[in-house]
């Protein structure tokens, strides 16, 4: 089985074709992600023209990955700070005018998405969980 990614236990390649499957509208950009690593496997044609040349694109993904670290400590201060009731992050969304973000957890490994502002996201974590939940040994598979 392909696992397309040294980043990520689950099987990342899975995961984007799922994503590819279950997106309405554009998916902009798709990555695979820890606190330590990132994997972009993904990004449209369209995104790639608001860069000068590749290597400004992967200078500004590693600029956005460079706050990966963020995200798993939001994910410790809301669980075990603020509301210690709740086992587990299962996905976070930001919302922007022209874009939106969605990052879907599993335990310390992550999937980073750049969709249309409108996408709906509870069909696309769950896509993603699906393919997690059939690798073995991958992170928590329930988003």
């Amino acid at each position: 089985m392909t696992h397309g990614s040294d980043v990520v236990t689950f099987d990342a390649d899975a995961a984007l074709e799922a994503v590819r499957e279950a997106v309405d509208g554009p998916l902009y950009s798709f990555a695979v992600y820890t606190p330590e690593a990132h994997e972009l496997l993904h990004v449209d044609d369209a995104t790639r023209t608001f860069y000068r040349d590749r290597e400004q694109m992967l200078a500004h993904f590693d600029e956005i990955h460079n706050y990966a670290g963020i995200d798993f400590a939001e994910m410790e201060l809301l669980t075990e700070e603020l509301f210690p009731i709740a086992d587990r992050v299962s996905y976070v969304t930001t919302a922007m005018d022209y874009l939106k973000l969605l990052r879907i957890y599993f335990e310390r490994e992550g999937v980073f998405l750049a969709l249309a502002p409108d996408e709906p996201v509870t069909e696309l974590v769950e896509a993603v969980a699906d393919v997690a939940a059939e690798t073995p040994d991958s992170g928590d598979s329930n988003p």
